[in-house]
């Protein structure tokens, strides 16, 4: 092919035959068409030379891929189809990364390549629409990072490279690719790396300096958008103060005023005489007569007995007697005692109960805490 180095053609011709496919004359007629298309009318980026700058990044990192040459078709492949053949409008991406997909899906099974390669192709070439690799798959983790090793490229070199691309995108308003490419630009950096592979990693932070440059310009084109340190400042002003992380709820509940209770007592005062600790109890008139009038007739019925049973029955009678005058005398102690008792008991109700007056301080607390959540 004219105006390429032979070299591309023999790599190429190289990595299909690992493919399983064996007709080199197939194969070169092949890549001088892949060639042919990389070098169509409309294309300033995604030329030849982004062909070939990506297959010699893929060559440094030969020594950390599985399957270098799956990797190599995959680079011949990805970007033969652009969105001017494909009328594709919601990318600033030159290249239509399914389109060339499917396009190379149909020639490889066409030229008789294994299908499980011929799968694995049209997987990797779709891993440069945006999409983040799985960490756990080391070629497609180089694939990704060798296309946009030219992100952390030098400033100078960067610079071209944007516009070159807006030149390919010149179809384009400009406010629409500013904020399309922005957009694209901003999920980049919201990644956490931008390059995954051990030798992706050290474009990392030349990478993020140019993103951010090319994000500052493009945002200073779009109308009410600042821009610069005014963008950082109103970041920080409208950063919330908690982290988003924390996601408590704060309640506060007020706290139970101070109460002064004032204890009554509920007992009449005919009540306290009745409501001593020992009951009093009192002999009338009537029973004390009775009970002489027992023992008069007792003490006649004995008198007439000399015998034993009823001295026997006249000493019982005697001692009921005692018994009972002992008992007046006992009950009027126990009245004064009680009427005594009644007056400790009464100065003690006056005294503060502390384990009572606790128990009613925690209930109107409880009622408090209530209407206080209630009002929040």
């Amino acid at each position: 092919m004219p105006g390429a180095p032979s070299w591309l053609q023999t790599g190429f011709v190289k990595a299909m035959r690992e493919l399983g496919v064996t007709d080199d004359a197939l194969l070169r007629k092949e890549a001088d068409k892949l060639l042919q298309m990389w070098q169509s009318s409309g294309r300033e980026f995604h030329t030849t030379s982004h062909l070939i700058r990506l297959l010699t990044c893929l060559d440094h990192f030969t020594n950390t891929s599985q399957r270098p040459a799956v990797l190599t078709v995959a680079a011949w492949y990805h970007g033969v189809i652009t969105q001017s053949q494909t009328r594709a409008k919601n990318t600033t991406n030159y290249e239509n990364y399914p389109a060339s997909s499917d396009f190379a899906l149909d020639r490889l099974l066409h030229l008789g390549a294994q299908k499980e390669n011929t799968i694995r192709v049209g997987e990797l070439i779709l891993m440069l629409e945006g999409r983040q690799p799985p960490t756990d798959d080391l070629d497609a983790c180089v694939f990704v990072d060798a296309a946009i090793s030219y992100l952390g490229a030098s400033p100078q070199d960067y610079r071209s490279y944007c516009q070159l691309m807006r030149a390919e995108m010149a179809a384009m308003d400009q406010l629409r690719y500013a904020r399309l490419r922005r957009s694209l630009i901003s999920k980049l950096l919201a990644r956490d790396t931008i390059f995954h592979s051990p030798l992706g990693s050290g474009n990392e932070s030349a990478a993020r300096q140019n993103l951010e440059g090319e994000y500052a310009k493009l945002s200073a084109l779009i109308p009410g958008e600042p821009t610069g340190k005014e963008k950082t400042a109103s970041r920080t002003k409208n950063k919330p103060k908690n982290s988003d992380a924390d996601t408590s709820e704060i309640v506060v509940i007020k706290a139970a005023p101070n109460r002064t209770v004032s204890r009554q007592s509920i007992l009449t005062p005919e009540d306290k005489t009745t409501s001593t600790k020992i009951p009093v109890v009192k002999l009338s008139a009537t029973e004390r007569k009775a009970l002489e009038e027992r023992a008069a007739q007792l003490q006649a019925e004995n008198a007439a007995s000399a015998t034993e049973n009823g001295l026997s029955s006249m000493e019982n009678v005697a001692d009921q007697f005692s018994t009972l005058t002992m008992r007046k005398i006992d009950l009027s102690k126990i009245e004064r005692r009680a009427a005594q008792s009644m007056d400790e008991t009464e100065d003690e109700e006056s005294l503060p109960q502390p384990e009572e007056e606790e128990v009613e301080e925690t209930m109107y607390s409880s009622a408090d805490d209530e209407d206080s959540l209630t009002e929040i």
